[in-house]
């Protein structure tokens, strides 16, 4: 019994693996439901096509197939006798593959294909356009077909101005269409700046200003910025704020004074009124109260175009050391002493109504000042390249101080005048012409750049402080022509160590008062009392004490 039991436990276990080794029994194939084919590439006559189709129970599952070569040619036009209106034969070639043709003997008249149609008549808002087209078969072959109106396509004409074009706004004018008159149509007219329509009265349109005049004119009722006839209001420029004003012993005029202006730039009126609105009682400013501006800080002054100022009297600007320009007015006759010195002007103009003035005293210490320009109708005075002259420019008569470089006189002086270089320190070197006579006092006094001068054989007297204190020259020559030398002429010039003298000079015409520093004098005297002993002098210690000794 025991036997059959592990018998029966053998066969049960052998079973167990057989199963295991076994598996499970196979499932059944799936059952698709398939949709239509769909062509993915078509075949043609050279080449395989495809074609899916997607099972409707599950999407995922797609099958695909090729299209076998087929029939497909893409046939070019019959090539023969046949044309597009009478039979006839002909052989037509695919375009994918040239060795695949066909020909047929029997061709019925292939008829018209009209491409390549060209507008030859335009449409219009009322009637239909035309347009021709070429058979592509026989370009002798035409055919012409409508092109559809275009209710956009007018011809406008007959403009009439219906609302007119000012000089602010366009204009308006209505045109008719030649095709049909009910079709209108307006368009601008371009603004007309001359299409105005003046006002009849005067209107202010600017106020008088610190510097300007108030100004009056006809203005335009579309815009009162259009104006005509514009003239002087009445009212007068206001001049600088802070100014004051007095008037003059007859009541008939106005001296204007700082009043409470000391700096920046001053404008002075040509009229004034005082408190008064009224225009009656306008004075002209004639005056400047003397000494009022005098060491302030002001920068620039300018005067009223018809500035009514006659005089600019001793000091009134002097030390106005920020003071860089000014314009002073055609109105004014005199120039006082003094009256712009220590300035830091540039450049100054001398109306014509000045005819006589001190420019070494009214423009000293102006070492800021390089040009003199002169009125072309001043009858006294001339300038030329910044330079004041007389009238014929025979005489220089100041040289601004400021000048700089070198300087060559015009052949056509004869005199350099008293103080005419006076204190041009930045001066190194001057030309004079042989046309010069003389040299007046003090001419190049203080000019303390100038390394060297040569005195034409021209020159007969030389004046007092002629060459003061020029501490740069080293040597000079005094011509055989000159006769005469003034008081400390060459004094202070504390460099020159050889001076020559090519002629004598009569005792009593060289100055004895420090005409040559050191013994000079006493020297070129020493052996002929009367006329002196020309040659050259010279010194190893040059300066006031300087010892000189003649050379052999």
């Amino acid at each position: 019994m025991k036997n059959l039991i592990k018998l029966l436990g053998i066969f049960a276990l052998v079973a167990v693996i057989g199963l295991f080794l076994t598996g499970c029994p196979p499932e059944p194939d799936p059952v698709h439901e398939w949709g239509a084919w769909n062509v993915t590439t078509a075949a043609n006559c050279i080449k395989t096509g495809s074609q899916t189709r997607t099972c409707i129970l599950d999407a995922t599952h797609i099958e695909t197939e090729v299209i076998p070569i087929n029939d497909d040619h893409d046939w070019g036009e019959w090539k023969g006798t046949v044309t597009c209106e009478t039979a006839g034969t002909g052989t037509r070639v695919c375009s994918r593959s040239a060795a695949h043709t066909e020909t047929n003997n029997n061709l019925q008249p292939l008829g018209h294909s009209y491409q390549n149609y060209t507008e030859t008549t335009a449409p219009t808002c009322t009637t239909e356009g035309i347009e021709t087209g070429t058979c592509t078969r026989d370009n002798a072959h035409t055919a012409t077909r409508a092109i559809a109106i275009d209710p956009n396509a007018h011809d406008y004409q007959n403009w009439t101005q219906t609302t007119a074009p000012t000089c602010t706004t366009a204009g308006v004018e209505a045109g008719t269409c030649t095709h049909d008159n009910s079709h209108t149509t307006t368009r601008a007219i371009a603004i007309n700046p001359n299409a105005h329509d003046w006002n009849n009265d005067y209107e202010v349109i600017a106020v008088a200003t610190e510097t300007t005049d108030g100004i009056k004119a006809i203005t335009c009722k579309h815009n009162k910025a259009h104006t005509k006839n514009e003239e002087f209001s009445g009212e007068y420029a206001t001049g600088t704020a802070g100014l004051a004003y007095e008037l003059n012993n007859g009541n008939t005029a106005y001296n204007v004074s700082k009043g409470t202006v000391t700096s920046g730039a001053v404008h002075v009126p040509a009229y004034w009124r005082g408190n008064s609105t009224n225009y009656e009682d306008y004075k002209p400013v004639t005056g400047i109260v003397q000494y009022t501006f005098q060491n302030t800080s002001i920068t620039a002054v300018t005067f009223a175009e018809d500035s009514q100022l006659t005089t600019i009297g001793n000091y009134e600007f002097q030390d106005c050391t920020r003071l860089t320009s000014i314009t002073i007015p055609n109105s004014v006759t005199s120039i006082g002493n003094r009256a712009f010195s220590g300035t830091s002007l540039t450049s100054i103009t001398i109306p014509a109504g000045v005819t006589s003035i001190e420019f070494y005293n009214t423009f000293s210490g102006c070492s800021s000042l390089t040009s003199f320009t002169v009125d072309g109708n001043n009858p006294n005075y001339a300038s030329q390249d910044g330079i004041v002259y007389n009238k014929a420019k025979t005489t220089i008569v100041a040289v601004p101080r400021g000048i700089s470089g070198s300087v060559t006189i015009p052949a056509s002086v004869t005199s350099i005048g008293d103080n005419a270089f006076y204190y041009c320190t930045s001066l190194t070197s001057i030309t004079i012409p042989a046309s010069v006579t003389s040299i007046g006092d003090a001419a190049f006094n203080d000019c303390t750049s100038l390394t060297s001068i040569t005195i034409p054989a021209s020159v007969t007297s030389i004046g007092e402080y002629a060459f003061n204190n020029c501490t740069n020259l080293t040597s000079i020559t005094i011509p055989n022509s000159v006769t005469s030398i003034g008081d400390a002429a060459f004094n202070d010039c504390t460099n020159l160590t050889s001076v020559t003298f090519v002629g004598t000079i009569a005792s009593d015409s060289f100055s004895s008062t420090y005409s040559f520093p050191g013994d000079l004098r006493t020297k070129f005297y020493a052996t002929d009392l009367a006329n002196g002993v020309p040659g050259t002098y010279t010194t190893s210690n040059p300066g006031y004490s300087a010892t000189w000794t003649k050379q052999p």
